[in-house]
């Protein structure tokens, strides 16, 4: 397994299980997350704040890496995140809907962490699982 995929790993797990406490040694200093059409996470300090907002909107919360390329400092993943929306996500409030969203994701690494994401999902179909637009 290589680094890169370990880093992501690592920030996936962290998702999963909550523990924020290590992300300094994994995610750099200047880290920025930017999910189209979402507000940019910008700093290991909003990167926890990300966790903890989805880890109590979605219980069950479990991200996986269903498919990976790894060229070192450059990562291209296709993953999938899901749980049960039990608490409000951005204004949305509670559904009880299982959620099931895949997504494509490019990371970069500098000096061994990870830098950068960008992330594109299916926003209309993630609002439709939400419950906050009709299927």
């Amino acid at each position: 397994m290589s680094n890169g995929r370990q880093l992501m790993e690592r920030y996936l797990g962290a998702m999963n299980d909550g523990n924020v406490d290590d992300m300094e040694e994994y995610l750099a200093a200047d880290y920025k997350q930017i999910i189209y059409g979402l507000p940019e996470v910008n700093g290991i300090e909003e990167a926890k704040g990300y966790v903890s907002t989805l880890r109590s909107a979605l219980s069950n919360l479990n991200q996986t890496i269903d498919d990976v390329i790894d060229s070192g400092d450059k990562i291209a993943m296709r993953a999938t995140i899901r749980g049960v929306h039990t608490g409000e996500l951005r204004g949305i409030p509670p559904s009880g809907n299982q959620i099931e969203m895949p997504y494509v994701a490019f990371a970069y690494v500098v000096d061994g962490k990870v830098s950068r994401i960008y992330i594109s999902l299916d926003k209309f179909g993630y609002l439709q699982q939400l419950g906050a637009i009709p299927r």
